[in-house]
This record gives C-alpha cells, sequence and structure tokens, in this order.
C-alpha cells in the first residue's frame, strides 16, 4: 500500500467512524429502550444480555488504539443489534427505531461501513508495523556493526 492509498484509507475510514459517531447517541438509546422492553425479555434474553454488556462497557476515547478498539465495540454492539431487529417482533423493533430516530437500513448500513473502517484501520496498522520492525532491524544491524568494529578496534593484532 503506497503513502497516497494509506492515506486515502485512513481519511475514508475516518469519515465512515465520524459518520457512525454521530449516530451513536441514537444506538446507545436504542439498545437501551430495546434491552429494557418487557416484551423483547421473554423471547430473546441472551440477546438482550449481551447488548446491555456491550453497551454498559461502550465509550470513544482518544488515540488511534483505542479508536480502533471502540469501533471493534460498536460493531459488536450493532451486530446484537442487527439480529434483534431481524429475529424480534418487527411492531416493538419499529416502534424503537421511529423513537430514536433509525431504520433497519442505517443499522445495516453503517455494520458493512464499520466493517470496511475497521479493516482500512487494521490493513494500515499491520503495514506500518510491519515498515517499524523493518526500520528497528535495520538500526539493530547498523549499532551492531558499529560495535563490533568498536570492538575489533580495542583488540591487540595477532601477529
Amino acid at each position: 500500500m503506497t503513502s497516497s492509498q494509506a492515506g486515502e484509507a485512513l481519511r475514508q475510514a475516518q469519515q465512515a467512524l465520524a459518520s457512525i459517531a454521530e449516530r451513536a447517541p441514537q444506538y446507545l438509546e436504542l439498545s437501551s429502550r430495546l434491552a429494557n422492553d418487557a416484551r423483547l425479555a421473554s423471547r430473546h434474553p441472551s440477546l438482550l444480555d449481551g447488548l446491555a454488556m456491550n453497551t454498559a462497557l461502550f465509550r470513544f476515547a482518544p488515540g488511534a488504539a483505542a479508536l480502533l478498539f471502540a469501533a471493534r465495540r460498536l460493531l459488536r454492539v450493532l451486530r446484537v443489534l442487527q439480529t434483534l431487529l431481524h429475529e424480534a417482533q418487527p411492531v416493538v423493533i419499529d416502534e424503537h427505531l421511529a423513537a430514536v430516530g433509525l431504520t433497519r437500513q442505517q443499522v445495516d448500513a453503517d455494520i458493512q461501513a464499520l466493517s470496511t473502517a475497521i479493516s482500512q484501520l487494521t490493513a494500515i496498522g499491520t503495514e506500518r508495523a510491519g515498515q517499524l520492525a523493518s526500520e528497528g532491524a535495520r538500526l539493530v544491524g547498523r549499532l551492531a556493526g558499529k560495535g563490533l568494529r568498536a570492538l575489533r578496534s580495542r583488540q591487540p593484532e595477532s601477529a
């Protein structure tokens, strides 16, 4: 991946994450509403437990690694939501979606965009880690060479 390709991929990932982050409060409210709806509790207890656990731990933090961690957590929340949206009673789900201003299509589109952004960020991070490892190995080689030359210069010549 060239520098310009990495820059473009990073820009696209940031744009997707910013767009989804704008809807994060809606997703958190939807999660809360669904988790507290007694009509869903008897039919989908494990999904609601997973939803409550993931949203309780969700937060944004500064830094690339923290952003990737938050994006992955949000993706887990959205996938649980997506499963619930497809399995629960449509009337109940539509009521909650309308209350928070989201649609099923928006959830599906955000999952796709978030998956793509995570893949792009992971690829960029992997490539950069490889570059850093290579640069580090070259530096270690140069330092070892200097050390060996210095050691040889201090040893007496053997006849």
